[in-house]
């Protein structure tokens, strides 16, 4: 099984893989157990970046929908 985004894949996370039906607490225990596995990475990326003097970041727009209208956000 692999984790994707939402957005990536277009669909929640599926609950039927190879003719079998998994139970929603089931995938939900298996993303949260990646999310533990990867934290030392996370944690890893985090002080690496964070020792550096400064950081670049791209101030990226996108539109965001607000009551019926659309806003711009940054990344």
């Amino acid at each position: 099984m692999t984790s994707c985004p939402k957005s990536e894949s277009g669909v929640r996370i599926r609950r039927r893989r190879e003719g079998i039906d998994l139970d929603v607490s089931t995938l939900a225990d298996w993303v949260g157990a990646a999310a533990a596995t990867l934290m030392p990475l996370v944690d890893a990326i985090q002080t690496h970046v964070f020792a550096a003097e400064r950081i670049h970041a791209d101030d990226t727009t996108v539109p965001v929908l607000a009551k019926g209208k659309t806003r711009t956000g940054r990344l």
